[in-house]
């Protein structure tokens, strides 16, 4: 997902270091071998878990205010049958040492998500104290760990590949990742955060 591109949080960490040892897969290097390791890149998908759309619906349905953390904020939005259908398209490519961006179109303004959500469930939105019928917008402060935008890839012009909705981009530091796996494993091992994180920004494994 984006959170692997310059991650902020050990679960974006974690997620680029498995893009890394997907990458570094021995039986990928293998010519002869028919298996091809896929990794896909893509924001948020409607409806998913991790979407804000069933949070912010269960609020209006509850007449409790909606927080956003900032007027700024903005996502990638994508329906589930969009998204599938895009991954398994992806995964019959044979690129090797790649990694595809789904196109996701422009990226939406939560704050007029929100807005337009409150409309269509037939009531008002408003920024003070609520009347009747009416749901409070408030602005929050945004947490180190969030993004005000999603970003799918840095300092890289993403590749056409057939399908118009897929590109890719190729992960220039694949012939590293091996040795540097090593390590990363061993602090894991010993749960040495600090000496994990200095070496993934030493590295620069947080960007591509």
């Amino acid at each position: 997902t984006d959170k692997a591109v310059n991650p902020t949080t050990f679960m974006g960490l974690s997620k680029r270091l498995a893009e890394l040892e997907v990458l570094s897969d021995k039986y990928s290097k293998n010519k002869n071998y028919k298996k091809i390791n896929t990794i896909v890149r893509f924001g948020n998908v409607i409806g998913s878990s991790g979407s804000v759309i069933p949070i912010f619906q269960n609020l209006i349905k509850n007449n409790k205010p909606i927080t956003v953390f900032d007027k700024k904020l903005t996502r990638y939005m994508m329906t589930i049958n969009e998204a599938v259908s895009l991954v398994l398209i992806a995964a019959n490519f044979k690129f090797t040492k790649s990694i595809f961006i789904l196109d996701m179109g422009k990226e939406i303004s939560i704050l007029e998500l929100a807005k337009k959500m409150v409309i269509a469930n037939g009531k008002t939105f408003t920024y003070k104290k609520p009347k009747f019928n009416e749901i409070q917008i408030k602005f929050g402060k945004l947490p180190k760990y969030e993004k005000l935008s999603e970003v799918l890839y840095i300092n890289e012009t993403p590749k056409k590949t057939d399908n118009e909705k897929i590109f890719y981009i190729k992960d220039l530091k694949t012939e590293q990742n091996q040795n540097l796996l090593k390590s990363i494993c061993k602090f894991i091992e010993t749960r040495d955060k600090y000496k994990l994180l200095n070496l993934c920004r030493k590295e620069q494994v947080f960007f591509n």
